[in-house]
């Protein structure tokens, strides 16, 4: 993975593409993998109302895992410098 950092910089053709092949993987909007996710959640949430509030809490993790890996992989030393590979948890 240390490989691939920087590669917007040096071919951002690759990169961008790596960048929405990654978000189409994960499920975001508005990607297809997005669209079947919410058509099961909403029929979920209709044939069972009272699992709405466990499904939308699930989500919520969900996503907040992911957001939260990625801050996690952005953030930078006071020197300016990325972490090393040992640096991170």
């Amino acid at each position: 993975m240390d490989d691939i950092r920087g590669l917007i910089t040096i071919s951002p053709t690759i990169g961008w593409g790596l960048v929405l092949g990654t978000l189409a993987i994960l499920g975001m909007p508005p990607f297809g993998v997005f669209a079947s996710e919410f058509l099961i959640l909403i029929t979920a949430m209709r044939e069972q109302p009272w699992a709405t509030p466990f499904l939308l809490l699930a989500l919520g993790v969900a996503f907040a895992a992911v957001f939260s890996q990625g801050a996690a992989d952005g953030v930078r030393r006071d020197d300016g410098e990325a972490p090393a590979a040992s640096d991170r948890r």
